[in-house]
């Protein structure tokens, strides 16, 4: 088997799910998958993956609906090295590319999708936006073989409301870091918070994520006050920074929602944000 993974953005430092790429990556190719990479920018953090496959970069394509450059470079590995998935990471230019070429060279594709679609939440949405939306993926899914990954449930439930995605087309795959693999891009301030409350003698589930809808936070809410009732040394820590433009007081409807004594929530310093640490009444 052999894939391509196609990724619109590279950002300053590696996050969740570039580590989740690497985890994947890691036993892909343990079972001697071929691997091919796409990213618009080279990083540092990027060059861990040539252990893997080969890694090209495609700086044309980066913000624009569609791109010859990434299509002819797209075109040229599968012809050269008979690929069976394409992974695209849901810029639209990867996402078109790969349904075109599907028809092509008949590999399944693969659509990550780690953001509301409308940025903020579905219902705001003006109705000729969402229409266009919709049409414009009812012809994707006529002309490709697509299937969608959704980092969470308030994900999956734009790409239905907002693109008209049919749900049986979703898979929810939360991103994920392995806690016993840190490295030196990972925020410190964050693991030292979690060593700092389970050294207190209790069990701690942790979320590092910043502070937005798509990330879904209410879930594990919702599971950690079902927990809390009958486990009370469990801890559900929910650590990460401030949306830069938060217009829907995303922090403080956390805030109102948890209520519960053993759901901490933290602003904590990160590359996106440098706000100060700080712990809500309710811990």
């Amino acid at each position: 088997m052999k894939s391509l993974f196609i990724n619109d953005f590279a950002p300053t430092f590696s996050g969740a799910f570039f580590e989740s790429l690497v985890a994947l990556s890691e036993k892909l190719h343990n079972k001697n998958y071929g691997l091919y990479y796409i990213f618009p920018i080279e990083r540092e953090y990027i060059k861990r993956l040539k252990k893997f496959g080969e890694v090209y970069y495609c700086p044309s394509f980066m913000g624009k609906k569609f791109d010859w450059g990434l299509f002819k470079l797209v075109y040229n590995i599968c012809k050269h090295n008979d690929v069976d998935i394409v992974h695209t990471n849901f810029g639209f230019c990867g996402l078109l590319v790969a349904t075109l070429l599907s028809r092509i060279f008949d590999f399944h594709h693969i659509a990550h999708e780690r953001s509301l679609s409308n940025n903020y939440f579905v219902d705001k949405v003006k109705k000729i936006k969402k229409i266009r939306a919709r049409a414009v993926f009812w012809l994707l899914q006529e002309v490709g073989n697509t299937s969608y990954i959704a980092i969470s449930s308030a994900v999956k439930q734009s790409l239905e409301n907002y693109n008209g995605i049919s749900p049986d087309k979703i898979t929810i795959i939360p991103n994920a870091v392995l806690g016993h693999r840190p490295n030196k891009n990972d925020d410190h301030n964050k693991l030292d918070i979690l060593e700092k409350i389970k050294s207190s003698g209790n069990f701690v589930v942790g979320m590092t994520a910043h502070l937005g809808p798509q990330k879904d936070h209410k879930t594990l809410i919702d599971a950690a006050k079902i927990v809390h009732k009958k486990k009370s040394n469990i801890r559900f820590v929910l650590i990460g920074g401030n949306l830069v433009n938060d217009r829907d007081n995303y922090r403080g409807q956390l805030e109102r929602y948890i209520k519960i004594k053993g759901c901490l929530l933290y602003t904590s310093p990160s590359p996106r944000d440098l706000s100060t640490s700080r712990m809500p009444s309710s811990a």
